[in-house]
């Protein structure tokens, strides 16, 4: 741990002989700071450039990003067990899953995606280690028309069917976004098996409900309460592989979650205060009748209660700085692992300061972040990571970015609980 303490000499060092000049510059910067931070943004105007229908679309769009069948997300061949999907401050992966579908969430109810590479566990905890996708949902704003109604049909190869019904609504300190949207899909392309034959794939429909609300409510001038509910439901047909297909296996995905989010935009002098509170009701069945040795009927709920404090401002008018602590209870009831508990407390700090400069490097950022995570079932975990960065902007904007990271993953419960695929 030489190196880091080395490290984060330096950096401090840096922050502090070049406070003045931040303290001049933080609000102007504070924009284009939180813009270097993530990697990528995309927007609903990309949405709408690339025709997506889901977020699982979207991301498909950049490059290193791929998305599997079941709508789970690797980065640069990174598993999708190590890459966390974070939508409105609520966490969506949990310890009795692989990943998150990302297919599930209709574009429609989405208002920015941004990607974030690399270990990020120092921000975001265990699993960041591929990187971490940041998914903010639409907030209607007031507007001339008060109610506003919004219907989109597509059609894809092999019968996709999607239908998208949206309702919003604003005035004054009330506003609402409703979405109702039905997939549906054949998949019955054709492929060809390892004997040259040419065949049809069966069973490999597709069928789900998404049920999207939002409510925010203006408290007072600068002060906000929010509260979003979402509701998943699927019934899909699984083929199984060319050489061992399952014509009559089906999997089910009931999926419900819950937030309610507080945010005050000044507590005291330049700091806010953002309180969340989530739950997630997450159930899956798989059931084969033919499987070999009797059928097999498989039920996995997971559930996930969060609790999450976070403030951020600026110390002795020069240092931006976030701190925050969250508190996350994982269970899971199952016929594979039966029942298991997690409990995870956890710690975040960071420091970040900009130095504007006025030759070719335009603008010098440094930040040191810092995360603790307690868990109830193994080891805990610190998690540093230092970064620097140069910007050139001009007619040709360019950036150099450097990142010293410690990141790492919890284990499942399939991990801890079921030797025979540990």
């Amino acid at each position: 741990m030489k190196w880091f303490k080395f490290l984060t000499l330096v950096i401090l060092t840096f922050m502090l002989l070049t406070g003045p000049v931040w303290a001049q510059e933080a609000k102007e910067q504070e924009e284009q700071s939180s813009k270097s931070t993530s990697e990528v943004v995309l927007t609903e105007e990309d949405f709408q450039k690339h025709n997506c229908d889901n977020v699982g679309d979207a991301l498909q769009t950049l490059s290193g990003v791929s998305v599997n069948s079941s709508g789970e997300i690797s980065l640069r061949d990174v598993s999708a067990s190590k890459v966390v999907v974070i939508m409105d401050g609520q966490r969506l992966n949990t310890p009795g899953s692989v990943g998150v579908n990302v297919a599930s969430l209709p574009i429609t109810n989405i208002e920015k995606i941004e990607l974030l590479r690399g270990g990020r566990s120092a921000q975001y905890g265990a699993d960041a280690v591929g990187g971490v996708i940041l998914i903010t949902t639409k907030t209607e704003t007031e507007s001339i028309k008060p109610m506003n109604y919004g219907f989109q049909v597509s059609y894809g190869s092999y019968n996709r069917q999607t239908y998208n019904i949206n309702h919003s609504y604003s005035k004054k300190r009330l506003n609402t976004f409703v979405s109702l949207q039905r997939d549906l899909w054949d998949g019955d392309f054709p492929y060809t098996d390892y004997y040259g034959n040419e065949k049809i794939l069966k069973n490999n429909e597709q069928s789900s409900y998404n049920i999207f609300a939002k409510a925010g409510y203006r408290l007072a001038e600068g002060k906000n309460l929010s509260l979003s509910t979402n509701w998943y439901n699927a019934d899909n047909g699984t083929p199984g592989m060319i050489d061992n297909p399952t014509p009559n296996a089906r999997l089910r995905y009931d999926n419900k979650s819950y937030n309610l989010t507080y945010d005050q935009s000044v507590l005291f002098r330049d700091f806010n205060l953002k309180a969340q509170g989530y739950f997630l009701d997450y159930e899956t069945k798989f059931d084969d009748p033919d499987a070999l040795g009797g059928g097999t009927h498989s039920d996995h709920d997971n559930y996930a209660l969060g609790l999450e404090l976070q403030q951020g401002g600026t110390i002795g008018k020069f240092l931006n700085v976030s701190y925050g602590y969250s508190y996350r209870n994982d269970r899971i009831e199952s016929t594979d692992v039966g029942e298991k508990t997690r409990n995870t407390h956890s710690a975040h700090t960071s420091f970040t300061g900009i130095l504007p400069l006025g030759g070719f490097i335009s603008q010098l950022e440094s930040s040191i972040a810092l995360r603790y995570d307690a868990t109830s079932d193994f080891e805990n975990a610190l998690s540093p990571r230092l970064s620097l960065s140069a910007v050139h902007q001009g007619a040709l904007n360019l950036s150099l970015v450097s990142h010293i990271a410690k990141s790492y993953k919890a284990p499942s419960f399939n991990d801890l609980y079921w030797p025979r695929d540990a």
